[in-house]
Parts: structure tokens; sequence; C-alpha cells
């Protein structure tokens, strides 16, 4: 059980580990994943059961916000398409 939100859950490794692979925070009906491939394999099976629409990566919208990561691997937020109104 997550201690800081109930629309957060953890994808831990193994009991005697402390490793966490992935963390999955969801608004209303959108989810963003951050961790590694098995918790990619893990969102996909979740999706399989529960038909997502559509799956987002690297330029994508949450929250209001514009997450986009470069070749570089670098993640820019803005707001800058809610702020022009586009």
């Amino acid at each position: 059980l997550c201690q800081l939100d109930g629309a957060c859950w953890m994808l831990f490794g193994s009991c005697d580990s402390r490793a966490l692979p992935g963390i999955i925070v969801a608004h209303v009906d959108d989810l963003l994943l951050a961790g590694d491939n098995a918790a990619h394999r893990s969102l996909l099976a979740v999706g399989k059961e529960l038909g997502f629409r559509s799956l987002e990566y690297h330029d994508f919208m949450w929250c209001g916000k514009r997450s986009c990561r470069g070749a570089d691997k670098l993640v820019e937020v803005s707001m800058a398409t809610c702020q022009l109104g586009t």
C-alpha cells in the first residue's frame, strides 16, 4: 500500500529486495508510468485487461502539462500550450 496517495501504485521487486522497478500515478482516467521493462510489461497486462484507448511515449499531455523526452533522454515539462490556448 502506498503511503503517498490512493492513486499511486508501486511495483516492487522480490520481497527481500529494496528495488522499485516501477511506479504508476493516476489522474481521473489517465495513468502515468515510470519504470523499467518489467514495469512496462505489467502496465501492458493491465491494459489488456482494461482496454486502454492509447499508450503514448516520449511526447504526451498529462494533467495539462506536455512532457517531451528528447534523443538525449532529458525530459522537458511545459504548460506553454495551455497558456497559449492551443
